[in-house]
């Protein structure tokens, strides 16, 4: 991961500038408040497209909710 330098990085976003690559964690953190960036996970030879809901995260949009 080229955020935290600890965990294996094999998701990037195609929205954001660049070509990092980070773990689970630093992806989902780095997107909480961009939910809809293009995410991708490298699985086996390729990028997949991946959602963030798909990650595990949830977006709270207020409210209560």
């Amino acid at each position: 991961c080229q955020s935290c330098q600890i965990g294996e990085g094999k998701f990037q976003c195609l929205t954001c500038s660049g070509d990092q690559t980070f773990c689970h964690s630093c992806i989902v953190k780095a997107h909480q408040f961009l939910p809809f960036h293009k995410v991708q996970e490298w699985i086996r030879k390729c990028f997949q497209d991946k959602s963030l809901e798909e990650l595990s995260f949830v977006w709270h949009m207020g409210h209560g909710g």
